[in-house]
C-alpha cells in the first residue's frame, strides 16, 4: 500500500490477499470482485457484463482466456462512455458460466444485476469481513478501484505483459495515467 500526496491510499493486493478477499466474499460479491480483480473492470462496468459479451479464446501460445466486450466504458468526454475489451482467465469464465447456470441467468441478462453503487458496497462489505476476521484494519482501506489497479499490476508486473499489449487489450490510450495508476512507487518517492 502507498499513500500519495492527497492522503488517498493506493493499494495493490498480492495473490494471497486476492484469494483471502474472494474467500470472504458472498456469491454475488465474489463475481463482482472477480470481474474487477481478473478483468480490471470499473464498478460502473460490472452491471453491464452479460455472457453474450464474453468470448472464450486462446492465445498463440495456447493460454486459454475469455475476452469481455464492454459497450460502455468510462465516460471521459461526455459521450456516454466508449467501448473497450478486456480479458479474464478461463478459470474465472468457468466460474461465471457456473454462476449464471445456477442462478438461471440468460445469455443477454446482466450477470450482476445491481447498481454500480451496490458493487462498491459489496466490495466494502467483503473487505470489512476480512478486516474483522484477520483483525487487520488495513483491509478497510481497500476500495473497488484498488481491485482494478491490482489487475493491471498483475498483468504488467507479474505476468510480464508489455504496457503496449496491456493498453491494446484494454483499449487504453493514456500512457501516463496507466503508468501512474499501476506502478508501485519506490520508498524514495513521496
Amino acid at each position: 500500500q502507498y499513500s500519495n500526496k492527497k492522503s488517498a491510499k493506493r493499494i495493490w493486493l498480492n495473490e494471497e490477499e486476492q484469494e483471502t478477499l474472494l474467500a470472504h466474499a458472498e456469491k454475488r460479491e465474489r463475481i463482482s470482485i472477480g470481474l474487477m480483480l481478473h478483468g480490471g473492470l470499473r464498478s460502473k462496468e460490472v452491471p453491464h457484463v452479460t455472457l453474450d459479451k464474453i468470448n472464450p479464446t486462446a492465445t498463440a501460445d495456447g493460454t486459454k482466456m475469455a475476452v469481455v466486450d464492454l459497450r460502455k466504458g468510462k465516460d471521459t468526454r461526455g459521450y456516454g462512455g466508449s467501448s473497450r475489451k478486456t480479458i479474464i482467465p478461463q478459470a474465472f469464465y468457468s466460474d461465471l458460466t457456473f454462476y449464471t447456470d445456477m442462478k438461471e441467468i440468460g445469455e443477454s441478462e446482466s450477470i450482476v444485476d445491481v447498481t454500480p453503487r451496490t458493487v462498491k458496497r459489496d466490495v466494502k462489505s467483503a473487505v470489512e469481513r476480512v478486516a474483522e476476521e484477520t483483525e487487520n484494519d488495513d483491509w478497510n482501506d481497500v476500495s473497488d478501484h484498488d481491485l482494478r489497479r491490482t489487475c493491471g499490476h498483475k498483468l504488467l508486473a507479474r505476468r510480464n505483459i508489455t504496457p503496449q499489449k496491456y493498453m491494446a487489450l484494454g483499449d487504453r490510450s493514456d500512457t501516463s495515467t496507466m503508468i501512474r495508476m499501476f506502478t508501485i512507487p519506490t520508498d524514495a518517492e513521496p
